[in-house]
């Protein structure tokens, strides 16, 4: 996990079963969240979701309370040109991982309440199937991203 990544909370309801002996069923790691690159712009969160149930889950919605909208996208180039779409949902299977990174799925964060900057602790709010999971992380700045 990145220096500053911090997990705050953790509910899962329906998620009991868990394939592993040791830690929860479900993790998230390498939370990377980047400033905008204008004030008040839109920025992007990059993760990894471990899923080590032994189900299937699906991440139907991600919030966060530093800005008005957060979606999942995904980034592709076909034949040469790149595109992004909204994905409604992405699901992971029991025993593996979905990587939200630069170049494919991703999460868009819009609209930013006033004071948000880099060193600013940025919390995600994972929805899947009926659970929960809160992270946070300091925002970065493009800089220091790299």
């Amino acid at each position: 996990m990145k220096p500053g990544a911090l997990i705050v909370l953790l509910t899962l309801a329906g998620l009991t079963a868990c394939s592993q002996d040791s830690g929860p069923p479900v993790t998230v790691s390498n939370i990377r969240i980047l400033a905008p690159l204008t004030q008040g712009g839109a920025t992007v969160a990059y993760f990894v979701i471990d899923n080590k149930s032994d189900n299937s889950i699906v991440v139907n919605q991600i919030r966060s309370p530093q800005f008005s909208r957060a979606e999942m996208h995904e980034s592709k180039i076909d034949d040469g040109i790149s595109t992004m779409r909204r994905l409604e949902s992405v699901t992971i299977a029991q025993g593996s991982m979905a990587a939200f990174e630069a170049g494919g799925k991703h999460i868009m964060l819009s609209d930013a309440t006033a004071g948000v900057s880099p060193g600013t602790t940025i919390s995600l709010e994972i929805h899947f199937d009926e659970s929960l999971l809160i992270v946070s992380a300091a925002m970065q700045s493009r800089s220091s991203a790299n």
